[in-house]
């Protein structure tokens, strides 16, 4: 016997695909913008935030340290203790320094000031310790940090806005053009802000882990904050992604695509926020590598300060030794400026004793009295009055009158030259005229030779 053949199925239709209207096309595009340039804006608002945030650390780490720098170089009182040691070493008397008794208490109170300077040096160096501190210990850098995190924390809001807000828009382009009526409501928008500040339940997550080798310098506080924001991350993404549309349940070929263009959406999301979340961590870390290269700068800087503050009082201390055996003042300033030890040799410590003047090139003679190159013109003048050396006294008073008048001569004093024969005969005698030929002191050891 034959089989009657099955009657086929009717085949279904294709699925409507509306064109897309011009109005609703107008309104997609709109708020497509809508949705782009808040979303440029706001980031680049929270971007300015961080780099701002950023910057300020950094300055702060920079003033941190120049402060610091200051505070090292402030005056103290050694110097007015070695200038009252100096003041007191040079007021004593030059004949007691050779003294061995006296060298020995000198030296007792150099080394008496060296511990003194000492002493102030000490405590100036805890000064600076508690300074140190206080620097490192500031709050500044961690309430900064915890801005930055909050300003990412913002930026992973905004994509939010977008991701919600473009699947809308996709949402309704492809249901027009699949028939259906777009709905009127759209999702109400995840405030991820107000749950971080909250410290809502669902974002607490556990402290990143960070690789050893990495020698990363986060804090345990930077570990927490930083794997709060990947729980905030997280909890974001699975949220929006595990809503699962109702389109993906209707066989349409629109509703395909619409679920293909939202895969694209999420995978889009995902690597800007892995991106968020790194450039989250690289700032952080590097703030926290400029604090510590700032605390190790601190530690160098006090170390430095106070081995050179150290060996600038063992110089001073040395330079009085060296004066008390040598047994001279201290004539320079001796200064201790800061960490140097200084020999101030423009300025002194006590005013010296005037040079003795210079001899004279020129010969100083008297009124009446002759120099010795007119003692010695003379002697060759009165030689050619007489070759024997023996002379009257009327020839030799005709000789010096001769000498007198001649013009230029200048054997005989100016004083001399207007003189009557008669003066110069009473210069002739034996006293008078060594009194006008010789300096006083020769005078008083002829006159204690000669009879009376």
């Amino acid at each position: 016997p034959s089989t009657a053949p099955a009657a086929a199925e009717p085949e279904k239709p294709p699925p409507e695909v509306l064109p897309l209207h011009e109005d609703v096309a107008r309104l997609l595009l709109e708020q497509w913008r809508g949705v782009e340039t808040t979303f440029e804006l706001e980031m680049k608002k929270l971007l300015r935030r961080v780099r701002v945030e950023h910057r300020e650390m950094i300055n702060h780490i920079s003033s941190s340290r120049s402060h610091f720098l200051e505070y090292l170089h402030r005056p103290d009182s050694k110097q007015k203790l070695l200038h009252a040691f100096q003041a007191r070493y040079n007021s004593l008397d030059n004949e007691l320094r050779g003294l061995p008794q006296t060298k020995s208490e000198l030296h007792e109170q150099a080394d008496l000031l060296q511990d003194e300077l000492w002493a102030v040096s000490d405590a100036s160096r805890e000064k600076a310790e508690e300074e140190r501190t206080s620097i490192v210990s500031d709050s500044f850098m961690s309430d900064h940090v915890q801005l930055i995190i909050v300003s990412f924390v913002g930026m992973m809001q905004q994509e939010i806005l977008r991701f919600q807000a473009t699947r809308a828009i996709l949402r309704d382009y492809f249901w027009y053009r699949a028939g259906r009526n777009m709905p009127e409501e759209t999702p109400e928008a995840l405030n991820v802000i107000q749950m971080f500040m909250d410290d809502a339940p669902d974002i607490q997550g556990s402290p990143i882990e960070v690789d050893e080798e990495s020698n990363s310098k986060l804090t345990d506080s930077d570990k927490e904050r930083l794997g709060k924001l990947k729980a905030v991350i997280d909890y974001c993404t699975n949220f929006l992604f595990g809503q699962q549309g109702e389109e993906e349940e209707i066989e349409h070929p629109l509703m395909v695509k619409l679920a293909q263009a939202n895969k694209i959406e999420e995978k889009l999301m995902r690597e800007r926020n892995k991106r968020v979340f790194e450039r989250a961590k690289f700032l952080v870390e590097d703030v926290r590598e400029r604090e510590v290269q700032l605390s190790q700068s601190l530690d160098r800087m006090l170390g430095n300060r106070f081995k050179s503050e150290m060996e600038a009082i063992k110089g001073a201390i040395t330079e009085i030794k060296l004066a008390i055996e040598k047994e001279q003042r201290l004539f320079h300033n001796l200064v201790l400026k800061v960490s140097d030890f200084i020999r101030d040799e423009d300025s002194l410590t006590y005013a010296l004793p005037p040079p003795v003047p210079p001899l004279s090139v020129l010969e100083e003679v008297g009124p009446y009295r002759l120099s010795s190159w007119q003692l010695l013109s003379l002697s060759s003048w009165l030689k050619r009055a007489s070759s024997t050396g023996v002379i009257t006294v009327e020839i030799l008073t005709d000789a010096l009158h001769k000498a007198a008048s001649i013009a230029g001569m200048k054997i005989l004093p100016v004083e001399w030259i207007s003189l009557p024969p008669s003066k110069l005969r009473a210069f002739l005698k034996v006293r008078l005229l060594l009194l006008h030929l010789f300096p006083p002191p020769f005078l008083l050891l002829l006159y204690s030779s000669l009879p009376l």
